[in-house]
């Protein structure tokens, strides 16, 4: 079985020089220092300057994203489920507004707040299933790299030991 030596955690430079000259691939694999670095940096950003400023960057730190999820051994896509759980909750919004004001196929709509009740239930079902994404996808960045090569690539983190001596090969 091999064995394997992490290497040190990412500092603040080498994190951010990493995503710079990774903007744009999503394949491979990212440690958790380069994206929690980042995810820092657009945080910062979005506070100082402007929230569009902020959605910039993170827009740019999508396929990071997918090569945290990949160093967890994970797909990329589990990223997906975010944009796909806002278009149905906002076109379950948007069909009981309409409903609200149109009819809910009936000659007679409830008045009163029993006419929200359904928009309600809708929007909290829609806050519980957007919170339990969001808890999975925090639990899945925060794991540890996979050791070795995965099917996404080689472990930026960990090296294999080889030898008796416990020498580092060469890179």
């Amino acid at each position: 079985m091999a064995q394997y030596k992490a290497l040190p955690t990412l500092s603040f430079p080498d994190a951010m020089t990493s995503v710079i000259n990774n903007l744009f691939k999503c394949k491979g694999r990212a440690r958790r220092s380069e994206f929690w670095w980042a995810q820092l940096v657009v945080l910062l950003v979005s506070m100082a300057l402007t929230p569009f400023a902020g959605f910039i960057l993170d827009v740019l730190c999508i396929p990071l994203a997918f090569r945290r999820l990949h160093d967890t051994g994970k797909s990329g896509w589990w990223w997906l489920g975010a944009p796909l759980l806002y278009l149905c909750t906002m076109i379950l919004f948007i069909r009981d507004i309409v409903w609200l004001f149109v009819g809910y196929g009936s000659a007679t709509v409830p008045a009163g707040w029993s006419a929200l009740l359904p928009v309600l239930s809708h929007i909290l079902i829609a806050f519980g299933i957007h919170f339990i994404y969001r808890i999975i996808m925090i639990v899945f960045m925060l794991q540890d790299s996979d050791r070795g090569t995965n099917k996404y690539g080689a472990s930026p983190k960990y090296v294999e030991i080889t030898g008796e001596a416990g020498e580092v090969p060469a890179a």
